[in-house]
């Protein structure tokens, strides 16, 4: 499953835009600044798992437009499923 914060994926074309996915994870913060990199990073493939289940269950090839965000200890990403031809 292709995830891009790309608007299209390079070298295909958009057949039909099936929905928007998103996804969410909480994270625990860490003392110092490698513990929180590495938990921001757990937690930005954590929320990009949700989402590529989320857009299979939909039959797509792609998530597009991908957005993060942070919340105190949230990260939240959306991301609109599309399928490729």
């Amino acid at each position: 499953m292709i995830v891009t914060t790309s608007h299209n994926v390079e070298g295909k074309s958009i057949t039909s835009y099936l929905g928007i996915v998103t996804g969410g994870q909480l994270f625990a913060l860490s003392v110092g600044k490698k513990g929180a990199h590495k938990v921001w990073n757990s937690a930005v493939t954590d929320v990009i798992d949700l989402l590529k289940k989320e857009a299979a269950a939909l039959n797509a090839d792609a998530i597009i437009s991908v957005r993060f965000n942070n919340d105190d200890a949230r990260v939240m990403a959306t991301g609109t499923a599309v399928k490729l031809g």
